[in-house]
């Protein structure tokens, strides 16, 4: 399911208050703000979110918590920060530390978008009929002595033992077990070998009977993947029909996002056009060390392979994030600990290949 906090997904990093530890830290340019408070918004609306520390300068200005009213909620963390934000100053910064669950939130528009998969795959065949008196398992069915087991007339598809039905009202997904079900038994068939005795023998079909129930817009204990429809009512090899998929279990999570008043770059390596590393430099200065883990993510990832947070996708170019070293005179909300609120520069560098981005 979608997150409320996707939007922050092209952020970059940036230090978290000292009173808050955070499992992920973001910064995002002014210009990008509408966003972010959208995401929390929606965050707080479906259950995601269960509390958020609005600070301001290096100071709190209030707590956001859903309670019994999220939309109040919502419209609380808009109006605490909307006019700061609007005209937020050289060296002034919005932060927000927000404590989050990784309950799974699906929306109407993903689950009916799910069911619609669920429909276009329900010929799939999850089980084979054309097994061997040795070896090669597959769908039997007795023969007329009862115990002998003679290869299944046709093999076993997803819409011979379930239905799926989609409320776009109530938002509610339904897998119904067909005629063909009982007691959460394929009647009539079985998986093993042909062959004398080989029914009997035979491992009876067990499908689900329980969780066989979406809602959209409430929250679960356990994260329900629907992003691969053909991980779900797969045969086991052996005797067992899974039903939809479950995902990690639910944890509560951290997350840093600073709003800076910063211009916002993208340099595109493969363009013809594009600002040189050079020129780059002349205007701006970025911090050695932030330059230097960059470079060495990169060629990690160039000439070994090895992956790293620093580096993203997005449409099919490689990119990476830094922020130029603040170089303005005034010392306007300037900590010294937190001095990313001064930077004046957020540029994104990306390329097709990840050599060209590390030359670059």
């Amino acid at each position: 399911a979608m997150s409320g906090l996707t939007v922050l997904a092209s952020a970059a990093p940036v230090f978290a208050a000292s009173s808050f530890t955070a499992d992920y830290n973001y910064t995002v340019v002014q210009g990008k703000y509408q966003k972010v408070i959208t995401g929390l918004q929606d965050g707080l609306k479906n259950g995601k979110i269960t509390n958020i520390d609005v600070i301001f300068d290096g100071s709190s200005i209030g707590e956001v918590v859903p309670g019994s009213d999220a939309a109040a909620a919502a419209t609380k963390l808009k109006s605490l920060v909307d006019d700061k934000l609007d005209n937020l100053g050289d060296g002034k910064y919005v932060q927000f530390n927000v404590t989050y669950t990784t309950k799974s939130i699906i929306t109407k528009a993903e689950l009916k978008n799910y069911y619609n998969q669920l429909e276009s795959s329900k010929d799939r065949i999850l089980i084979g009929n054309e097994p061997q008196d040795t070896g090669t398992k597959g769908l039997i069915k007795a023969d007329t002595d009862g115990t002998t087991a003679v290869a299944a007339d046709a093999p076993l598809k997803l819409s011979d033992i379930f239905t799926f039905s989609y409320d776009e009202v109530t938002g509610v997904l339904k897998a119904e077990p067909t005629s063909k079900v009982s007691a959460g038994k394929v009647q009539g068939l079985k998986y093993g070998n042909t062959g004398a005795t080989n029914y009997t023998s035979g491992a009876e079909i067990s499908v689900p009977t329980t969780g066989l129930t979406l809602t959209a817009d409430t929250t679960a204990t356990t994260d329900v993947n629907i992003s691969d429809v053909m991980s779900a009512f797969k045969f086991n090899g052996t005797d067992t029909i899974s039903g939809f998929p479950a995902g990690s279990s639910a944890s509560t999570l951290r997350a840093s996002i600073k709003v800076i008043n910063a211009k916002e770059e993208s340099i595109d390596v493969d363009s013809s056009s594009h600002r040189t590393a050079e020129d780059l430099a002349e205007k701006y200065v970025f911090k050695p060390e932030d330059v230097n883990k960059t470079y060495e993510a990169l060629t990690d990832l160039y000439k070994e392979g090895i992956t790293s947070n620093l580096i993203t996708q997005d449409g099919g170019k490689y990119q990476v994030v830094l922020f130029a070293q603040g170089k303005r005179l005034t010392t306007k909300g300037a900590t010294g600990t937190l001095a990313d609120e001064n930077s004046p520069l957020k540029v994104t560098i990306k390329a097709d290949k990840v050599k060209d981005l590390k030359d670059y």
